[in-house]
Parts: C-alpha cells; sequence; structure tokens
C-alpha cells in the first residue's frame, strides 16, 4: 500500500476514542477498510477487545509507573501487532464461536493480538521462538503464548498443545512505526476454550468415582 495512505490509516488509529464515537474512524473500521471485514466485526460486538487494542497504540509515555489494561506494570508501550483472519475462515468459524462463553470470546479475539509492532523482518527474525499475546494466560500474571516459525519464506503462526491450530501469514497489510497488520489464513485458539476449569474438575471427580467403584467391585468378587 502507499506510504502516504498507511500514514492516514495510522493516524486515525492513534485518534482519542472521543473522537471514533463523533464521526471518526474506529480500529475495527480500519480492519474492516484492510480486508479484515468479518474480524473487524467480532471485535466491535465483543465487550473491550478494542479497547484493549487502542491501548496499545497510545502515544509512548515515558515515566515507568504506567499501567496496561490489565492492571500490570508497563514501562513503554511498544505498539501493536494484529494478525487478522480472513474474512472466509472467520465465517467458518463463527458458528463455535457463538457457542464460547463471554470470556473465552475475549480470549481467543485477543490471542491474534501481540503487543508490540513487529515488521515482516522481525517475524522471520523470531524463527521458532513464542511471543506472548494479548490474551491472559492459565495462570496469574502469564500470557498465552504463539509460536512463530519460517516454513520456505513463510511464517507460520502456531498454538501449543492442547489445542493446536496452524495459520499462514498471507499479507501485510497495515505496516506503520506503531501498528502491523497481517492477514492470516485461519483462526488461531489459544486452548480448548470449551473445556474450562469446572469442567476438568468434573471430569476428574467423575474419574476418582469410576475408580472406587471399581475398587469396591474388585473387592467384593475377590472375596467371594
Amino acid at each position: 500500500m502507499p506510504f502516504a495512505g498507511a500514514i492516514a490509516i495510522a493516524i486515525l488509529l492513534l485518534a482519542p476514542c472521543a473522537e471514533a464515537t463523533s464521526g471518526g474512524f474506529t480500529i475495527e473500521q480500519i480492519l474492516s477498510d484492510k480486508g479484515c471485514g468479518a474480524f473487524a466485526g467480532l471485535v466491535a460486538t465483543t465487550a473491550s477487545v478494542g479497547e484493549v487494542f487502542r491501548s496499545f497504540l497510545e502515544k509512548e509515555v515515558e515515566t515507568p509507573d504506567v499501567f496496561d489494561v490489565f492492571g500490570e506494570k508497563r514501562a513503554r508501550n511498544a505498539g501493536l501487532t494484529i494478525f487478522c483472519p480472513e474474512d472466509d475462515a472467520v465465517a467458518g468459524f463463527t458458528p463455535r464461536f457463538k457457542k464460547l462463553s463471554a470470556d473465552a470470546q475475549v480470549a481467543l479475539l485477543l490471542y491474534h493480538g501481540v503487543p508490540s509492532r513487529r515488521s515482516e523482518e522481525a517475524l522471520r527474525l523470531i524463527n521458532g521462538e513464542e511471543v506472548p499475546t494479548l490474551d491472559k494466560g492459565p495462570l496469574p500474571g502469564s500470557r498465552s503464548m504463539l509460536t512463530i516459525d519460517v516454513y520456505e519464506d513463510i511464517v507460520v503462526l502456531s498454538s501449543p498443545l492442547p489445542s493446536p491450530s496452524v495459520a499462514a501469514v498471507t499479507e501485510m497489510v497495515v505496516d506503520h512505526d506503531r501498528l502491523a497488520v497481517y492477514i492470516i489464513n485461519d483462526v488461531m485458539i489459544p486452548r480448548e476454550p470449551e473445556i474450562g476449569f469446572p469442567a476438568l474438575l468434573l471430569f476428574f471427580g467423575l474419574l476418582a468415582l469410576a475408580a472406587l467403584v471399581l475398587a469396591q467391585v474388585l473387592l467384593i468378587f475377590g472375596d467371594v
């Protein structure tokens, strides 16, 4: 895209939220204009996701006593990278997305954001390593990680077990000193969202109960 166009888009993204609600462009509109219409729609209708994205586009703050939207200390703001699934991929995933809890929906969308601006060259240099995303991890203070690999000059993203998902970067559509947006060919999943902690407790509880029943049966038949 022309350099002037990229600058204009970035300026709109950096505009205050108040302007975005009074006739200006929001980050959702920018994503939509760059071929991310379906993903932008999910961001627009999922509480707080757009706000989190915008918070990482604010100007750098010199003081170290700055806290991000998660209440964690952040000495500087290094920009934002968004991996935006193409429209067909989002359309195919939407029925499953609608069945997720509100928290799981937020987690999945934020998993597509990295709290720093990563150029195409930087992505290739990361090859084989993990980067933290905007999604909170399963443990306090942790982040869900995204692995970046390069195969024959193709940048490939992958999420860890137990819910591996893989997507290839097909195009960079926004390139600015504080923002990078890439189109990817599939939706990334940070962890199996349908199975939460309560469900795991129930599963292991039933497993323990079954083991206890089996032990009792063996004890009874062993005495016969």
